[in-house]
């Protein structure tokens, strides 16, 4: 490991509670699913070879390791002033290989970093966070840490408790490390620099408020190239267009974060950004992971006449609205298709009317219904949902109509895939309670659980997971019934095979 001023650090992924069968029936309709995605790519005249084709799979997320995009955004705006070290957590553990990994990796760091370690973490990842800082610490108390994301801004206070946090960056952070980094080198006082939690003579300490920057076009490209030696590790890159979200739905943090007003970046930067990850990092499909692709026509449409001049070799998949058409007409969906945007995630969430109200969100099942029909006419490749199970609200009544929504698109080819998790709102939102969680169980606190840690439906804890897996398995079941004979007998032996020997070892229930 270099010395550097800075280590930028992202955490560990750990394995969840899951019920087991969640994970092979999602593997075995992901393993169905490949040749019907490549199907649909070869027939829509995109130029993709089959090798890049299968990687658009379901699964394909949860074979690559995550890195905080935050901390390529901040070693972006501190390279020119400081020596920075990015370390995957994920790929050191396989790199070293050993039990002693974490020990080893955090005493290399505590004497390997001059100035500071930058940790960007989710909630999950908080007592794996906590455990990592504590062990630097141990063996260099002179190294300043400081944390931030999401989690941190909302439990500031919690997270200053840990004598191993010595600061926490408390909203957007790109303007806040700056003046930090340049207070903690020549020693200056911290009371100035907004949007930060930190110690005086031993008592925690409050500035005040930043605000968001009101343009983010002139931000760096993320300095992706800080962790070029871990690339051959398959680290997952989830780039952004912009930030906000002018919805405001009660369980995400998106516009809660980042507030209601979008900003983008630059689109002709950021098409060298996704140039970067294509040519560079081999990148052949591309998720852009704002929460609601295209809301800002005029930065759309400077984003495509880019695209169109450059001709990348990928493939792209966004984030939609279920009332896609109310802020993209069709020419404009059209141009997306010939520029290889081939997959879109639509927010369905439920079919029940009543959970939707709940969540806040504005729409309908004739608006779900009436955007998936427009995309199958114009033979939208790739067109999956996003659903939740266990919102305020749900009950027997609305989850059968999910049940009944998924199997209707389905057998009307409006969809390839619904992906299904538990109902789990983000802290700091409004349908986060705290009364209704343990937050000392924060690495237990994951959309994919069970049992599902924070319950707030009609539905017990076994009646959420068997909905779960019954949803799964729907779709599992339509993919296998239009295989041949022989291919839907080997998966349905694979199946019992699992299923008695899983089952008969451990209980789950």
């Amino acid at each position: 490991m270099d010395r550097v001023d800075i280590q930028m650090v992202s955490i560990w992924t750990d394995t969840v509670n899951v019920n087991p069968m969640y994970h092979f029936v999602r593997q075995r309709t992901s393993e169905l699913l490949k040749p019907e995605i490549n199907r649909r790519l070869m027939n829509s005249g995109y130029p993709v070879i089959p090798s890049q084709s299968v990687n658009a799979d379901v699964m394909r997320y949860q074979k690559l390791y995550p890195y905080a995009p935050a901390l390529f955004a901040l070693a972006a705006v501190l390279e020119n002033n400081y020596s920075i070290g990015c370390i995957a957590l994920d790929a050191e553990k396989e790199k070293r290989n050993h039990s002693n990994w974490l020990e080893e990796t955090a005493l290399e760091m505590s004497f390997c970093t001059n100035l500071a370690v930058f940790i960007s973490f989710v909630t999950p990842e908080t007592d794996r966070m906590l455990d990592f800082c504590h062990r630097i610490k141990k063996h260099n108390s002179e190294v300043i840490i400081v944390v931030g994301g999401v989690h941190a801004t909302y439990y500031s206070a919690d997270l200053m408790k840990s004598d191993c946090i010595d600061f926490v960056i408390i909203g957007e952070g790109e303007e806040t490390v700056t003046e930090l980094m340049n207070a903690i080198k020549s020693k200056q006082n911290y009371a100035s620099i907004r949007g930060l939690a930190y110690r005086e003579n031993g008592e925690v300490l409050f500035s005040k408020p930043r605000n968001q920057m009101t343009c983010i076009e002139n931000l760096p490209i993320p300095a992706y190239h800080f962790i070029d030696s871990y690339t051959a590790k398959r680290i997952l890159f989830t780039p952004t267009f912009s930030r906000g979200c002018p919805l405001g739905c009660d369980y995400c943090a998106e516009s809660h974060f980042w507030n209601k007003t979008l900003r983008h970046k630059d689109p002709i930067r950021f098409v060298d950004e996704l140039e970067l990850l294509n040519k560079k990092y081999n990148q052949s499909v591309i998720h852009i992971a704002d929460s609601t692709f295209g809301l800002d026509i005029d930065k759309l449409d400077r984003l495509c006449t880019e695209l169109e001049k450059r001709k990348l070799d990928c493939l792209f998949s966004i984030n939609a609205r279920p009332d896609l058409f109310t802020y993209l007409n069709e020419k404009r969906v059209a141009r997306l298709m010939k520029l290889n945007f081939f997959e879109i995630y639509i927010g369905a969430e439920s079919a029940s009317q009543e959970v939707i109200n709940t969540l806040h969100r504005v729409q309908t099942n004739d608006i779900l219904l009436n955007t998936l029909s427009k995309l199958k006419q114009m033979e939208f490749p790739i067109v999956k949902l996003y659903l939740m199970i266990g919102a305020p609200g749900d009950n027997h009544t609305s989850m059968q109509l999910t049940m009944k929504l998924v199997r209707k698109l389905l057998e009307n080819d409006l969809i390839l895939y619904a992906t299904t998790r538990f109902f789990v709102p983000t802290p700091g939102t409004p349908l986060f309670d705290c009364d209704k969680f343990n937050t000392s169980r924060w690495s237990e606190y994951d959309r994919y659980n069970f049992p599902p840690l924070y319950n707030v439906s009609e539905l017990s804890d076994i009646e959420l997971d068997c909905y779960l897996i019954m949803l799964q398995n729907l779709q599992m079941n339509y993919y296998l019934n239009q295989m041949p004979t022989h291919i839907r007998k080997e998966h349905r032996s694979a199946l019992a095979d699992y299923v008695n020997s899983t089952y008969q070892k451990q209980t789950y229930f």
